[in-house]
């Protein structure tokens, strides 16, 4: 009950009305009760005595126990004030190019696989090329993004997610064919080959041809010409046929492909973990298509499959060969070349110089009839140039 209606019922009783004399009242009553300390220690006689180290442990068992110096609505108010302030922060750094670049390039995470020198080199090259690539915006309906949630993975991250027994890759990259090629296909695939050992710096071989393993009819969809495999068996067909000393092994096949169930087709599908993937020129190598549109496409699917077989993942913050896509509008919109986060992976896993390594792929590109992507690399080895120098790069 409250002061003011005590005093009223003790003014009415002919008592004061001093609110001090009513607390002092209280008080006192209070302490009549209350055993004093003699008292108490006969009630409760002492324990032991206990040795330092268990009497701090007590005393930290009391912290919890002890009011709090502030109130606990205040204590509240700032611990909810915090975590708004953490969240706002984490939201303006990630939607913020500068500070998320910052974070994702420039943090240098120097390991026993790496020098402090080279992963500055890389950082600097990747942080020049960065203006010349475009940010993803918000997917639009149908595209990749749209259908599926994907983190993306920083430069970073690839460094920590990479175990050292996995970071050396020495072997050579192969390539094989399943099914029959004609002249058009094979010509396709011989540059694709000279691209993806360019790009990777690797030895790229071409196996000879083989047929396509036998599927049970509950992994195969429809027939004909237009009959699809599902990608997934195929994938597990192919694990025993790596090499031990190869990189990777990369199936192709002119069939059309796809996941399973609930899919209508993909481009190509690879493994993480095992090093295995497959692609399909179905769509990819259409014959009403320019020559070097249908080279492009399917360069870019074989691309972008060895970056999965070697550990990186879809690209969110660029437009990049790794980015996810669901059509082949989307697949054209989408550059050759790997974006700065991207590429720095590369760069880094297969011991590469950015600078010469992008003037030989804008030359490749050039003479087939690329363009945008000869120019584009071409910027790029420019940039990195200007950052690191053309005789140290080029040394």
């Amino acid at each position: 009950m409250g002061y003011a209606w005590r005093a009223r019922c003790l003014q009415a009783l002919g008592g004061t009305s001093d609110t001090g004399t009513c607390r002092g009242a209280r008080r006192e009553a209070r302490n009549r009760h209350r055993p004093s300390r003699v008292q108490s220690a006969r009630i409760n006689p002492p324990g032991p005595a206990m040795s330092p180290p268990a009497k701090r442990f007590a005393n930290l068992l009391a912290i919890g126990r002890r009011p709090l110096p502030i109130s606990r609505r205040r204590f509240f108010t700032g611990l909810s004030l915090a975590a708004a302030a953490g969240v706002t922060w984490e939201a303006w750094r990630y939607h913020h190019p500068v500070w998320r670049d910052t974070l994702a390039l420039q943090l240098r995470l120097p390991t026993p696989h790496d020098s402090e020198t080279q992963l500055a080199r890389i950082v600097a090259a990747a942080t020049a090329q960065r203006p010349l690539f475009t940010r993803k915006v918000k997917p639009r309906y149908g595209e990749w993004l749209a259908h599926f949630e994907e983190p993306g993975e920083t430069f970073n991250q690839y460094l920590r997610a990479v175990p050292l027994s996995r970071r050396s890759i020495d072997g050579d990259i192969l390539l094989l064919p399943l099914g029959s090629f004609d002249e058009r296909l094979s010509r396709i695939v011989t540059d694709v080959v000279a691209l993806a050992q360019l790009f990777y710096g690797r030895t790229v071989r071409l196996l000879p041809a083989q047929p396509v393993p036998p599927l049970p009819a509950g992994q195969r969809r429809g027939s004909g010409p237009a009959e699809q495999l599902y990608s997934l068996p195929l994938l597990d067909l192919l694990k025993p046929l790596v090499p031990p000393g190869a990189a990777a092994l990369l199936a192709m096949t002119p069939q059309d492909l796809t996941p399973g169930p609930g899919w209508n087709y993909v481009f190509g599908q690879a493994s993480l973990i095992d090093r295995v993937g497959v692609w399909s020129l179905y769509r990819l190598a259409e014959a009403r298509a320019p020559a070097p549109m249908q080279l492009r496409r399917v360069a870019q699917v074989v691309l972008h499959e060895l970056g999965h077989m070697f550990g990186l993942w879809h690209c969110t913050a660029y437009g990049c060969c790794m980015n996810g896509s669901n059509s082949l509008s989307e697949s054209d919109r989408a550059p050759l070349a790997f974006c700065p986060e991207c590429d720095a992976k590369v760069v880094w896993r297969f011991g590469l110089d950015p600078a010469p390594r992008q003037r030989r792929l804008a030359a490749f590109a050039s003479i087939r009839g690329l363009a945008a992507d000869a120019e584009l690399w071409s910027r790029c080895a420019a940039a990195t140039e200007r950052v690191l120098g053309t005789a140290v790069v080029r040394a």
